[in-house]
């Protein structure tokens, strides 16, 4: 199997803060501290991963590593788009479940220049992470609150930045195959 791939194709570091910027609520973060919160988004994926490498062996196969911790995968063979955004998986929390979706991911995989495998464990790497947030880690989008409604001085209740857990998700999965795409 050839190793030619594009370069990887999850956002990477550099690529972080445009993922920040396009949060729908990122008007309202404070932007003089946008690069410190990516960094600390990268970071918490990073560390993440790092201690997921200490525990396993590679290849990483999130196939495996993911029965080890019983959380159930379910594969289903649909291209799940909604409006003109295109799902590949979707982990339930309180369900420990995570369902991928192999025709949004063989989509994914032709236009990467990944096998399906490939494509597939980085997807499911991508949620083991998000499996990682809510079961240890807790949501790096709730690292940083800012005001659902702020008029004037006064603001109203609180939200997270969504965007901070697919950062640290991407940087996951990108400390995890540094070295590139793994053949399968």
């Amino acid at each position: 199997m050839s190793n030619k791939h594009k370069a990887f194709p999850f956002p990477d570091y550099d690529l972080a803060l445009n993922e920040l910027r396009r949060d729908y609520v990122y008007s309202k973060i404070d932007h003089s501290k946008e690069q410190e919160i990516v960094d600390m988004a990268w970071q918490i994926g990073t560390t993440a991963a790092r201690e997921l490498k200490t525990k396993y062996n590679t290849p990483y196969d999130f196939r495996e590593i993911a029965k080890s911790v019983n959380l159930e995968i379910i594969d289903q063979d649909v291209d799940r788009v909604i409006g003109n955004h295109r799902f590949f998986s979707e982990y339930i929390t309180k369900q420990s479940k995570i369902f991928m979706y192999l025709k949004s991911i063989d989509q994914w995989a032709l236009s990467n220049s990944l096998t399906q495998e490939q494509a597939y464990n980085l997807v499911l790497a991508h949620e083991f992470f998000h499996f990682l947030e809510y079961k240890k880690l807790g949501y790096t989008s709730k690292k940083v609150l800012v005001p659902i409604i702020k008029i004037g001085k006064f603001t109203f209740g609180k939200t997270g930045v969504r965007a901070l857990s697919e950062i640290a998700a991407h940087a996951f999965v990108y400390e995890i195959f540094t070295k590139g795409v793994q053949d399968e």
